[in-house]
């Protein structure tokens, strides 16, 4: 999420970070204009910079890997810096893209408020509003294992690229770590797509929609962890129960049980409906 001349622009993996934790996104919003919450986010730790670099470096060596199949003279173009001036890049991506190149590296993609930069367009002979030929995306990820996210960077991609060449791509590829490529019918994926942007968009309108620091998956490798963490603590959240699930916090929080102090005080929690588990939590706390 950045501003460009006062522009708000929203990018694949701001998406993916709204369908994996929407507070995230909140917090990623509020910081565009408050310096002192930005500078609440914490660095990217040392194994977080490594798997950043040996993506580049995956990255890189499938690069190497497209020009020795397409070894001509224009085959393969490199569009320089997509993220110094993504205007600037997405008019050297059309120009490649209409000059019929087999492959093009960091195609970027502007359309409004969405900015797309995707690893690879590979040319397919389909026919589009570029002549007899069109393009698909491919996205190279360390991963072993084709994930939800990598399907919606994708799909973010996809829907740009049909845009500008006015013909929907047939098929999207991720290239995972051991070199296997895994292609996704674009059709499948475009209506959950479009539905997940539309939350998103409205999420981080005026006024944003209210959201809390839910412990998930994602918090792990979220620069807002530390953050979300304390608020936790401040608040006596019931999220500080060891093995507590969403699930049951919702459910004691409509039986008006709030706060680790309030689940304490309770003497048989397991009258609480549907919640017979939760005898076994009452008084358990998280460590200070």
């Amino acid at each position: 999420m950045q501003r460009r001349d006062s522009r708000l622009l929203l990018s694949a993996t701001d998406l993916v970070n709204f369908h994996e934790c929407e507070h995230l996104s909140a917090l990623d919003r509020a910081a565009l204009d408050d310096e002192a919450l930005k500078a609440q986010r914490t660095k990217p730790d040392d194994e977080a910079e490594l798997l950043f670099r040996k993506g580049r470096e995956f990255e890189a060596s499938y690069l190497e890997e497209l020009k020795r199949l397409h070894p001509g003279a224009g085959e393969v173009v490199e569009i320089a810096d997509p993220f110094k001036d993504p205007g600037k890049a997405a008019a050297e991506t059309l120009a490649a893209m209409r000059a019929g190149a087999s492959i093009i590296y960091q195609a970027t993609f502007l359309d409004g408020d969405l900015v797309g930069h995707a690893d690879f367009l590979r040319k397919v002979d389909k026919p589009s509003a570029l002549g007899n030929h069109s393009y698909e995306v491919i996205d190279t990820k360390l991963g072993r294992h084709a994930k939800a996210s990598y399907v919606l960077q994708l799909a973010f991609y996809g829907d740009l690229l049909a845009k500008v060449q006015q013909a929907e791509p047939h098929e999207m590829h991720v290239v995972l770590g051991d070199r296997k490529s895994v292609p996704f019918t674009v059709s499948e994926y475009n209506r959950y797509f479009r539905r997940l942007l539309q939350r998103f968009r409205k999420s981080i309108g005026t006024p944003p929609t209210e959201t809390y620091p839910t412990p998930c998956a994602k918090c792990s490798t979220c620069a807002w962890s530390e953050r979300c963490e304390q608020q936790r603590i401040d608040d006596d959240s019931l999220h500080l129960v060891a093995g507590i699930r969403s699930g049951q916090v919702h459910k004691l929080e409509e039986a008006g049980v709030t706060t680790l102090e309030k689940l304490a005080k309770l003497k048989r929690a397991w009258e609480i409906l549907h919640l017979p588990e939760l005898g076994r939590l009452v008084g358990a706390r998280a460590p200070s």
